[in-house]
């Protein structure tokens, strides 16, 4: 292990985040992206200290933005989050700092670990409203972000037509849910891989392939770029491709919600901007139901192979992301067993630093994430969570709701789906998940402060000084002419 260059590695992220926090956020959405591969294929010997760079950054860049005034940097102050969802998340992230003395968790650190799963990310979504100060620097981030999705995309097709032996087939070591190097997940009849892209592994992608449709379909509707709207429009075909090719039935799922959600509720709640855009999102799920069909469909006929093989798992598995907790509300108590008990990364910490055991082993019959966090937190820190997920969603409706930009109003619905999507997904124990649910949550200042500043722009005098220039325009023709008022003009 390389303790010099990770040392070196580490300074240089804490030094982004503490020299500009808008940079050490990038910095961080970037790595969520590209970690992955650093992981399998660069310092696999350092694999899980790399897991913990965006971490490293961000928490940096909360250091320079809460604590060293990079608040203050922002031009223009956003809508502050409701009082509810305030109290809300000062509670929860109260509640789970308390239940990491739980006894049960066998060790404090194990505890604190395990809520640092919880909040590590939370401070993200305070920060995202200071983060652009109008709507063309939002979209050009945006366009960059997803444009990223096109080499990602290509690398999950390789990965799929090539062998699970294959270097390219490989998870990162210590990867949660990865098995042991080598053996690599297949799917359907003819045993293809199960694509991770750049992630280090399925879920991690899986995740990203959902959040990048949502924000695909606003953004391409809104280009004028030619150009930029093939290259995009080619990103939304390899990722509906790649979402086959992973062999998730609950990415295809949250995939079916977003494109149908944008639709339908375009339909019958979009203004009349919205709806005459409409078209368009007809147009990319017909482009991408037809990749499918054309250059994805041996991917798509392996995964239904396997819903059809496992169709009463899949049934199990939909009906116990709601109803599971309900079977455990006495196993879990008021208090339930601690931060962190059902977290296999706490499991490899107590491993690395020969800590106590916790006092359970649990694992949901169905990897259900709300059952694990029942456990974990109890019945009051279970409601608060939820309550707090539940909110955000609620509060992303009403954001959107109010938005007059077209733009801004089919981003925060793309938002709101993915929110939606995420309370019955693993979000918590998922890195991927976690810094993109509070990135979107972020939004619900933010567009109101978008929308707002594009409305300023719309109303400054400007094309007051249209009549000037073209009256300009006019007296140096006056002047060419040499007629007797040129005369005058050029006195």
């Amino acid at each position: 292990m390389n303790y010099t260059l990770l040392a070196l590695g580490a300074l240089a992220l804490v030094g982004i985040g503490l020299y500009n926090w808008r940079y050490g956020v990038f910095t961080a959405l970037v790595l969520v992206v590209i970690e992955g591969a650093i992981r399998k294929w660069l310092l696999t010997q350092n694999s899980q200290i790399v897991y913990f760079a965006k971490e490293i950054v961000l928490v940096s860049a909360y250091a320079r933005f809460f604590l060293f005034g990079g608040c203050s940097e922002s031009k223009s102050t956003p809508p502050a989050f409701s009082d509810s969802l305030k109290i809300f998340m000062v509670l929860g992230a109260g509640w789970i700092f308390l239940d990491s003395f739980n006894p049960a968790t066998g060790s404090l650190l194990a505890g604190l670990f395990g809520w640092r799963s919880y909040v590590i990310f939370m401070p993200l979504c305070l920060m995202v409203p200071h983060l652009f100060e109008n709507t063309e620097q939002f979209e050009r981030f945006l366009r960059f972000y997803l444009l990223l999705a096109l080499p990602v995309g290509l690398l999950g097709m390789v990965q799929f037509y090539s062998p699970p032996e294959s270097p390219l087939n490989v998870y990162a070591a210590g990867a949660s849910g990865a098995s042991e190097v080598g053996d690599i997940a297949v799917f359907g009849e003819d045993k293809f891989v199960r694509v991770t892209g750049t992630f280090s592994y399925i879920s991690g992608y899986s995740t990203y392939l959902v959040f990048t449709l949502a924000l695909l379909l606003p953004v391409l509707v809104s280009i004028k770029n030619g150009m930029l709207r093939i290259l995009l429009a080619a990103a939304l075909m390899l990722m509906a491709g790649n979402m086959g090719m992973t062999g998730s039935r609950s990415t295809v799922l949250g995939a079916c919600i977003v494109l149908i959600g944008f639709i339908v509720l375009t339909m019958i709640t979009g203004t009349e901007g919205e709806r005459s855009r409409s078209g368009i999102h007809l147009l990319a799920g017909t482009a991408a139901l037809i990749g499918i069909r054309l250059l994805f469909k041996t991917a798509f006929l392996a995964l239904q192979q396997r819903v059809d093989f496992d169709w009463e798992e899949n049934q199990t598995r939909i009906l116990a992301s709601v109803f599971e907790p309900l079977d455990y509300l006495g196993f879990a108590g008021l208090f339930g067993y601690g931060p962190g008990i059902t977290q296999p990364a706490v499991g490899a910490l107590r491993a690395m630093l020969h800590l106590p055991e916790g006092g359970i082993e649990f694992s949901s019959p169905t990897d259900s994430e709300n059952t694990r966090v029942l456990v974990e937190l109890g019945v009051p820190g279970f409601l608060l969570w939820y309550g707090l997920r539940v909110l955000l969603v609620i509060f992303m409706w009403r954001t959107r709701s109010k938005l007059k930009s077209p733009f801004l109003r089919q981003v925060g619905l793309g938002a709101f789906l993915v929110l939606l999507f995420q309370l019955f997904a693993v979000t918590v124990f998922g890195p991927t998940s976690n810094i993109y649910h509070w990135f979107l949550a972020g939004f619900i200042p933010l567009l109101p402060k978008l929308d707002r500043s594009s409305e300023v722009t719309q109303d400054r005098p400007g094309k007051a000084v249209r009549p000037r220039r073209g009256r300009a325009q006019a007296a140096r023709a006056i002047i060419r002419s040499g007629s007797p008022e040129a005369t005058n003009l050029a006195q």
